[in-house]
């Protein structure tokens, strides 16, 4: 007896190209989290940068979340041999645009190139960005055009294609609390499909850090966890 499930029972992608884009800096003092630098300095804001950033790589490797792979995009283009003594063996892209829509729609473009069918970017911000999140986000695109996790701040933390969009992409300005409510707005005018998914914490401010910092705490060595409470 054929035991196999049938055809429309299967995920669409199953035996599809997945690509995971991950945007992230060079840990560099007074270049990551800026908005934090004032509350806890240069040292401690870094620290926690390269904390959560460790945190959402080592959620989202390939097999937490499906069959993919996973590119690190990183900034500035100078960067590549920090960011792979920091995280050796992983692929590698820099980021290439003028602005961070720029670099998103870039990122796109060259995963599609590589023969990507579903790719989705997150950043290294939100630690709720896990193999199971991802796995969703793979899951919303087999019947969506566009899936996205939305923030607290009003941006969003994920964003999953089929295809280049760059209409999502321009005409936004990034860091502000209208970034997804422009991008849906864009989405519909495009005729676009789109599943949103969350509400998501993304760790930018000091507002930020205090309200989730019983959450970030567990991610924290624990002198760098104290020095910052300390500060809040």
């Amino acid at each position: 007896m054929n035991s196999s499930p049938p055809p429309e029972s299967k995920d669409r992608y199953s035996s599809a190209v997945r690509e995971l884009l991950i945007f992230l800096k060079a840990p560099r003092p007074g270049a990551v989290k800026t908005r934090l630098v004032e509350a806890i300095g240069d040292s401690l804001a870094t620290a926690l940068y390269r904390s959560l950033t460790n945190a959402v790589i080592g959620a989202t490797r390939p097999g937490h979340g499906g069959d993919f792979r996973r590119v690190l995009c990183f900034a500035p283009n100078d960067a590549g041999a920090e960011i792979s003594q920091w995280f050796p063996g992983e692929a590698l892209e820099p980021q290439e645009g003028s602005d961070l829509g720029a670099r998103m729609h870039r990122a796109f473009v060259n995963s599609f190139g590589r023969g990507s069918e579903a790719t989705v970017l997150i950043g290294t911000d939100c630690l709720t960005l896990k193999g199971d999140v991802v796995a969703a986000a793979y899951q919303a695109l087999e019947t969506a055009d566009v899936v996205l996790r939305s923030a607290e701040d009003g941006g969003y933390t994920l964003i999953g294609l089929r295809e280049p969009q760059p209409a999502l992409f321009s005409l936004i300005e990034w860091s502000t609390d209208t970034v997804l409510a422009v991008t849906l707005a864009h989405a519909s005018k495009a005729g676009l499909s789109v599943s949103v998914h969350g509400l998501d914490a993304d760790i930018d401010t000091v507002d930020d850090l205090r309200r989730h910092f019983a959450t970030v705490r567990a991610f924290l060595d624990d002198s760098v966890a104290r020095r910052i409470e300390g500060l809040l």
